[in-house]
C-alpha cells in the first residue's frame, strides 16, 4: 500500500486506520454475499461473496466453483479478488425469469482452518417478464408503461400497438394471458398477439374499437419470459382512451380583446395542418360583414387546438364572425361533420392600468383602457425625506401631513380617455421648482368595460390606491459600504463630474439625522461610520436647494466565513470496511485564519437512497480539526455516500464529502516507465523501458499493452529558468502551429514483464514548434485488469530557438521594443539569422483569427537583440520567430502584445478590467487597463473586506490604471470599476487579483522512511522556515492518506492538502455597492387609511367600482362555517378592522343599501400578521346593464337578497 503524506500549517491530528473485523467464535467461518431475494435489473450482476477470514494466500489459486454451488447452472467465471472475496461473474448475464439457487458446502475451510458449520443456501430471482414500453402504430416512437397507467395519448380504434418487454417472450405462450376488454362494461374484445422482434409483440384486433371509449388491457399472473421457467406473482394491466368523433369542443361565443387578439378553438381531435383557406374571419357592422387578416399559430404540445391571430386592430365592443370550412381534417383524413360559423366579442382589457414615472426630470402618467381619472398632484416639501423611512407612514393617519409636507396640490380630471394606451398630458410645471419630491394620489378611475366584465367592475380590489412618490434631481451617489466604513462618490448625473464640499448626512429608522462630512473635490467622502439596513443617505446643496438620496435596503454582508474541510483516508470501501473521516474547522475574516470558537460539529452520513445511515455529534480539538470511524454495514445498501459536517453558531455552515461504497477489485499489477529523457531532438530516438509485474512479485509475461505518444503546444513552456530567460516566451500561437498525428499502437511485454520502445523522432516531421510530450502506456492482465501509467517529456524540433519578451500593452505612439534571445536546445546563447513576421489578431465568426501585416523580414541575432518596429493601428498582435539550426531544423516562438490608444475599441463591448498580471508582490506596481464602450468619468477603488484605496478618473473608451501594491493588500485585493455616463448609464465590473508578501512565507520539509508497513509506528522529521530560512513556530496538522491500489475506472487519489490553502471566494464581496439613481421612486400603500392597526388583525377598504371608498358600509366576520362573529362599519375613508382574532379560515361580507352584497370566503389569518381584505360592491343600479343571475351565478343567488348562511 502506498501512502501519501501531507503537511499543512494549520493544525496537528494523526489518523491511523486498520479494518481487522472482530468474530465471537474464533474458529466459525463467516460468509456474507450480495445477491438474494427479487433482483430489479441484471445490469452488470454478479455474485460476490466475502468470507471472514482469508481463503488463499495472495497470488494463490482455488477453485471458486468448488466452494460455490450455483442451480439451475450457468456459464461463467469464478474470480478471487484478494484473499477473502470470491466473484461469479456470468458469461453473458444470469437468465430472465430464473430462480437461482447458491450453495455453500458445511465444512468449507478458510487457509487457517475456520470451518462452515453447516451447509449456506440462499436463492434470487431475477427479474419477471412484464411490458415496459408501448407504441401505437400510429406513432413513430415508445413510450415508458407502468401498472395501472392511464395512457396520457389516445388510441385510434383501427390500429395495432405493440408492447417492449423487459425481456424477451414469445407470441405463443402470450396469448392465453393476453385480455383486451372495455373498462365499463368488461365486455372482452378479440386480439390476435404476433411476434416482431425477441422483446416486441404485436396486439391487433379482430375488428375496430368503439371511438371515445375507456379499454383495459391485461396480462394475467404466472406470465414468463422465454428464458426461465418463473412467472409473474400478480396481474399487469393498464388502460387507454380512444379517440372520440371529430368535432368542435369550445366555447361560443369566444371572446378577444383590443391587446390580446388572440383566440383558441379546441378540437376532440388531433388536426392536420389546416390550410389557412378554410378560415374566414370578419368583423360585423350591422349588415355589412369586413374580412381581416390573421395567422394560424401551431402549439405543437396541442395540435388539436386552432390558435387564430387577428393582425387588424381591433376596439372593445367589436362582433366578429369566425367561419370554418367542413374540409377541415383531422390526423385521421377524417372532415367535420359540418362547417362551423362562430361568434366572437372584442371585450376591454382585462389589465387597465395607470402608470406613473420619472423620465428625463419629466414627469408623465401612461393610461391603459382606462375611461377617465381623478389625479391628486402634489409638491412636497423637502422636509419629506424624514417620511422615507417611516414604514407606518399614512396620509390621514398624520393628522398635520398637509401642513408640514405638502407645499402645493393639484387636483386633475382626466375625462374621456382613449381606450388604447396613452399618455394624457400633466400640468407638473404649475407646482413650481423643477427640483424636489413629487406626489400622485389616484383619487378615482373607471375602466372601459365593453362586455360588462365583473371582475373589471371589482378591480379597485386587486388595484388599491397608494400614493407614488417621485424625485428629481440634479445630482446622486454611489455608496460602497463595507466592514466598518463607508464610501461615497457623489456626481453631476448630467455630466458626471464630482461635486465637491457639499455635506452628507445620515438617517436611520426612528433615529436622529446625523452628519457624516463633506465630500472632497472629486466627489468622494470615506466615513467610518457604518451603514445599516433601512439607513438613508442623503446629500444636500444648500445652494441649490438639490439633494441626493440613498436607501440602504439590504445590510452589507459579513466577510466572515466558518470553513469546513472533510476528507477520508480514500475514496472507495468495500461493505464491512471502517472509514477514517478527519477534518478541520477554521474560521476566515478580514484576510486572516482563526480557529473556531464552536467545540463540537454535527455529522450526518447519507445512504444512496438519501436516508440517514449515520448521525453523531463530532469533538474539535483546540485548533478545529476533529476525526472519525465510521464502520460500514456489511449487509447494508451499496452506492454513493455522503458525509456532511455542519457547524451551527449565528448560522449554519457545512460541507460535504461522497464516498463509495461497494465491492470492487484489488488491482494486482503494475506498470512502470524507465529510461526516459528530460528532452528529445529531432535526430533522436524516443526509446523508454516498460515494466510490467504483479504485486506477488512475478513478471507480466506475455500481457498486453497500449501506449500513445503525441506532441502538444503548451502556449508558452517555461523550459529556461536560468541566465534570465524565464521571462522570455518560447511557445507559439495555436494558429501558427503545425501538428504531427499522435502515436499509438498494441504490444505484449517480453518474457521478462519488459518492453523497449523504437520510435525516431523524426516521424515528427511536421511539428514546428517547441513541443510537449505525452506518453501513457497501459498494460492489461490477461483476467483483464488493466494499469495506466503516464509520463511527460519535452521535445526541440530543432536545435536553435529564439525567446521573445514584450510588454503586453504597448502605446500606439512609441515604437515597440521586443526583445529577442537566441539559444540552443540546452538554453546557452547562439547567434544566427532568423525570420520575424507580425500578425495582428482579428474577430471574425465568434473566434480570433490572424493576417499578416509585415514580413517575414531577416535579423540577425548575436545572442540577444532589441528589435523595434510601428503599428499603425491599436489591436491585437502576434509577433512570429522562424529559427533555422544548421541543419535546415526550424523552431517557430511567437510574442503577443496589445498596441493601444485612447479610442480603441473591440468587439467586446462590456466595462471590463484587463491585465497580464495575476499575481503581484508587495511593493510592485499592478498595471492595468479598463475597457469603456464609451467615454465617461470613473470611480477606482482597491477593496478587501473594506475600501483600501479610491480614485475618480476621467474615462476613454481605454484607459490605463497603475495601482502601487503595498503591504496592507496581502493576500488579495479586488480592483472594482463604476462608470458614470451621459443619461446617468452606469455600468460596475471588477478583477481579483492575489498578493503574495515573500515576508509571510513559511517552508515545510518533511523526511520520512519511503515504506511503512501495516500496523507499525514511524517518525516523521518536519522543519519549518521562514522567508528568512531559520526555523519557525508554525500550527502542523498531518494526515496518512491511502494512494489507493484499486482497479477504479477515474480512480483519484484524495487530495485534502489543496483545500486548506488559503483563499478568498471572488463570487463572494464584503462590500456592497448602491446607486442613488435607482432610488427615485417610492410607494405608499393605503395612504388614506384613517383607522389604527396596533396589533395583527383582518382589515380592508370597501370601494364603489369607480374605487372612491364606500362609508357606511357594514361589514360581517364569519368564521369558516359561516357563522357570524362581529360586525364593524366602515370608516370616511372605507376601512374596516377586525383585531384579536385567532389565527384560522374566516369569512367576510360587506353590505351598504343600493348595493348588492359580496361575500369573501376562506381567508386565512395567520395570527401573527395583518391580513388585507378589500372588496367593491355593485350597485344594483347596475342591473338594467345586465342580468345577473346569468352574468355572475354565484353573484346572482345574493343580487338584490339575503346572502345565505
Amino acid at each position: 500500500m502506498k501512502i501519501i503524506l501531507a503537511i499543512l500549517t494549520i493544525t496537528m491530528t494523526v489518523f491511523l486506520a486498520t479494518t481487522l473485523a472482530g468474530n465471537p467464535n474464533k474458529d466459525e467461518l463467516k460468509v456474507i454475499y450480495n445477491l438474494s431475494g427479487n433482483l430489479q435489473s441484471l445490469d452488470n450482476k454478479e455474485l460476490v461473496v466475502t468470507f471472514s477470514d482469508d481463503m488463499l494466500p495472495l497470488g494463490g489459486k482455488r477453485d471458486g466453483s468448488a466452494i460455490v454451488q450455483i442451480t439451475p447452472s450457468i456459464k461463467g467465471e469464478f474470480t478471487w479478488r484478494g484473499n477473502r472475496t470470491l466473484a461469479f461473474k456470468p458469461e453473458i448475464r444470469f437468465r430472465y425469469s430464473t430462480t437461482y439457487t447458491a450453495t455453500i458446502p458445511a465444512g468449507t475451510r478458510s487457509l487457517a482452518g475456520k470451518t462452515l458449520p453447516r451447509t449456506l443456501r440462499w436463492q434470487w430471482r431475477t427479474p419477471q417478464a412484464f411490458p415496459v414500453e408501448i407504441k401505437p402504430a400510429a406513432r413513430s416512437y415508445f413510450s415508458d408503461l407502468n401498472p395501472g397507467e392511464k395512457l396520457s395519448f389516445l388510441v385510434w380504434v383501427k390500429d395495432a400497438f405493440s408492447l417492449r418487454f423487459n425481456q424477451s417472450v414469445t407470441a405463443a405462450s402470450a396469448k392465453e394471458f393476453f385480455i383486451l376488454k372495455e373498462a365499463k362494461s368488461g365486455k372482452p374484445v378479440t386480439i390476435q398477439v404476433s411476434q416482431k422482434t425477441a422483446e416486441e409483440l404485436k396486439i391487433s384486433y379482430a375488428k375496430d374499437l368503439e371511438r371515445g371509449m375507456l379499454y383495459q388491457f391485461i396480462v394475467k399472473k404466472g406470465f414468463c419470459g422465454s428464458e426461465g421457467s418463473t412467472g409473474t406473482a400478480k396481474d399487469f394491466s393498464f388502460s387507454f382512451d380512444t379517440v372520440p368523433p371529430f368535432r368542435y369542443t369550445g366555447d361560443r361565443p369566444l371572446i378577444l380583446y383590443p391587446d390580446a387578439r388572440w383566440c383558441q378553438l379546441p378540437f376532440a381531435n388531433r388536426l392536420a395542418e389546416a390550410d389557412p383557406k378554410l378560415i374566414k374571419i370578419f368583423k360585423l357592422s350591422g349588415q355589412e360583414s369586413t374580412p381581416l387578416v390573421f395567422r394560424l399559430q401551431s402549439r405543437h404540445y396541442e395540435n388539436h387546438v386552432l390558435f387564430i391571430r387577428v393582425d387588424d386592430e381591433l376596439a372593445s365592443g367589436d362582433r366578429l364572425s369566425i367561419r370554418i370550412d367542413r374540409n377541415l381534417t383531422n390526423i385521421y383524413n377524417e372532415r367535420l361533420p359540418e362547417g362551423l360559423e362562430l361568434e366572437a366579442e372584442v371585450c376591454s382589457s382585462r389589465s387597465p392600468r395607470l402608470d406613473f414615472s420619472l423620465r428625463d426630470k419629466k414627469l408623465s402618467m401612461a393610461a391603459k383602457s382606462m375611461k377617465q381619472a381623478s389625479v391628486r398632484l402634489l409638491k412636497l416639501k423637502p422636509e419629506f425625506y424624514t417620511q422615507l423611512t417611516n414604514r407606518d407612514f399614512g396620509m390621514l393617519q398624520r393628522r398635520d401631513f398637509k401642513a408640514e409636507f405638502v407645499e402645493k396640490e393639484i387636483l386633475q380630471k382626466l375625462t374621456d380617455l382613449p381606450e388604447k394606451s396613452n399618455n394624457p398630458a400633466l400640468k407638473d410645471n404649475e407646482l413650481g421648482s423643477p427640483l424636489g419630491f413629487f406626489g400622485f394620489l389616484v383619487q378615482r378611475y373607471e375602466p372601459y368595460n365593453a362586455c360588462r366584465d365583473i371582475a373589471l367592475m371589482r378591480l379597485p380590489a386587486n388595484m388599491p390606491q397608494n400614493l407614488q412618490v417621485f424625485h428629481r434631481r440634479n445630482m446622486d451617489m454611489v455608496v460602497k459600504a463595507g466592514q466598518g466604513q463607508t464610501l461615497y462618490w457623489l456626481y453631476d448625473n448630467r455630466t458626471g463630474k464630482g461635486l465637491g464640499k457639499i455635506p452628507f448626512f445620515l438617517k436611520g429608522y426612528g433615529t436622529e439625522t446625523l452628519p457624516l462630512g463633506d465630500s472632497a473635490g472629486n466627489g468622494v467622502l470615506l466615513s467610518d461610520k457604518e451603514i445599516q439596513e433601512s439607513d438613508l443617505v442623503m446629500a444636500k446643496n444648500a445652494n441649490g436647494g438639490d439633494m441626493a438620496l440613498a436607501m440602504i435596503d439590504r445590510r452589507p454582508p459579513s466577510d466572515r466565513e466558518v470553513r469546513i474541510t472533510v476528507f477520508s483516508e480514500r475514496d472507495f470501501y468495500k461493505p464491512g470496511d471502517t472509514v477514517h473521516i478527519g477534518g478541520i474547522v477554521k474560521e476566515y475574516s478580514a484576510g486572516r485564519v482563526y480557529s473556531t470558537k464552536a467545540t463540537t460539529a454535527s455529522l450526518e452520513i447519507m445512504g444512496p437512497d438519501r436516508q440517514k445511515v449515520k448521525s453523531d455529534t463530532l469533538q474539535l480539538d483546540r485548533w478545529g480539526g476533529f476525526k472519525y470511524e465510521y464502520r460500514s454495514d456489511p449487509a447494508g445498501k451499496k452506492g454513493l455516500f455522503q458525509i456532511q459536517v455542519k457547524v451551527t453558531d449565528a448560522q449554519s455552515w457545512r460541507a460535504l464529502h461522497n464516498i463509495t461504497i461497494d465491492y470492487y477489485q484489488p488491482n494486482t499489477i503494475e506498470v512502470a516507465i524507465t529510461d526516459m529523457a528530460d528532452h528529445y531532438l529531432f535526430t533522436d530516438t524516443f526509446r523508454p523501458l516498460i515494466s510490467g509485474s504483479y504485486l506477488a512479485g512475478n513478471p507480466m509475461a506475455g500481457d498486453a499493452l497500449t501506449y500513445t505518444l503525441s506532441a502538444y503546444n503548451s502556449d508558452d513552456p517555461k523550459i529556461f529558468k536560468t541566465n534570465g530567460l524565464d521571462r522570455f516566451s518560447f511557445g507559439l500561437a495555436h494558429d501558427l502551429a503545425k501538428k504531427d498525428p499522435l502515436k499509438q499502437a498494441e504490444d505484449k511485454l517480453d518474457a521478462n514483464g519488459k518492453f523497449t520502445l523504437d520510435i525516431p523522432m523524426k516521424t515528427f516531421k511536421a511539428t514546428n514548434y517547441l513541443a510537449g510530450l505525452n506518453f501513457s502506456v497501459t498494460g492489461k492482465s490477461a483476467e483483464g485488469k488493466e494499469f495506466t501509467v503516464r509520463a511527460k517529456s519535452i521535445f526541440f524540433p530543432g536545435n536553435l530557438l529564439t525567446g521573445i519578451h514584450i510588454g503586453r500593452y504597448q502605446n500606439l505612439k512609441d515604437p515597440v521594443k521586443a526583445e529577442l534571445a537566441l539559444v540552443d536546445f540546452q538554453g546557452k546563447p547562439a547567434s544566427g539569422e532568423i525570420r520575424v513576421t507580425l500578425y495582428e489578431e482579428f474577430f471574425e465568426k465568434n473566434q480570433w483569427k490572424l493576417k499578416k501585416v509585415t514580413g517575414p523580414e531577416d535579423i540577425y541575432v548575436d545572442r540577444t537583440k532589441t528589435h523595434a518596429f510601428h503599428v499603425q493601428k491599436a489591436g491585437r498582435y502576434v509577433l512570429r520567430c522562424d529559427t533555422p539550426d544548421a541543419n535546415g531544423r526550424n523552431v517557430s516562438t511567437s510574442g503577443f502584445f496589445f498596441a493601444w490608444d485612447s479610442n480603441y475599441s473591440d468587439h467586446d463591448k462590456r466595462l471590463r478590467v484587463e491585465s497580464d498580471q495575476w499575481t503581484v508582490h508587495t511593493g510592485e506596481t499592478l498595471k492595468c487597463f479598463i475597457h469603456s464602450p464609451r467615454e465617461g468619468r470613473a470611480l477606482v477603488t482597491v477593496e478587501r473586506e473594506k475600501v483600501l484605496d479610491s480614485r475618480v478618473i476621467a474615462l476613454h473608451k481605454m484607459t490605463p490604471l497603475e495601482i502601487p501594491i503595498k503591504k496592507g493588500y496581502f493576500p488579495r485585493i479586488r480592483v472594482n470599476v463604476i462608470a458614470m455616463y451621459e443619461n446617468n448609464v452606469s455600468e460596475e465590473t471588477s478583477k481579483d487579483f492575489r498578493v503574495e508578501d515573500k515576508g509571510k512565507a513559511l517552508l515545510v520539509g518533511l523526511e520520512s522512511p519511503g515504506e511503512v508497513k501495516p500496523a507499525s509506528k514511524t517518525r516523521l522529521q518536519i522543519r519549518v522556515t521562514g522567508a528568512n530560512k531559520m526555523g519557525a513556530k508554525a500550527k502542523l496538522f498531518v494526515y496518512a492518506v491511502d494512494e489507493g491500489n484499486l482497479s477504479l475506472k477515474g480512480y483519484r487519489t484524495p487530495d485534502p492538502f489543496q483545500l486548506f490553502y488559503y483563499y478568498s471566494t471572488s463570487r463572494r464581496n464584503a462590500i456592497r455597492t448602491y446607486y442613488s439613481k435607482d432610488y427615485t421612486h417610492w410607494s405608499f400603500d393605503r395612504p388614506m387609511m384613517d383607522i389604527d392597526l396596533k396589533e395583527p388583525t383582518i382589515f380592508g377598504c370597501i370601494f364603489r367600482p369607480d374605487a372612491a371608498p364606500l362609508a357606511g358600509a357594514t361589514v360581517t366576520l364569519e368564521d369558516e362555517k359561516h357563522n357570524k362573529l362581529k360586525t364593524a362599519t366602515t370608516s370616511a375613508q372605507g376601512y374596516y378592522s377586525f383585531p384579536g382574532l385567532p389565527g384560522g379560515r374566516y369569512a367576510v361580507k360587506a353590505e351598504a343599501k343600493g348595493f348588492h352584497p359580496f361575500l369573501q370566503s376562506d381567508i386565512y389569518f395567520d395570527g401573527g400578521r395583518h391580513r388585507p381584505c378589500d372588496l367593491v360592491l355593485i350597485p344594483v343600479s347596475a342591473d338594467k346593464y345586465w342580468n345577473s343571475v346569468d352574468e355572475f351565478g354565484v353573484e346572482a343567488g345574493v343580487a338584490g337578497r339575503a346572502m345565505p348562511a
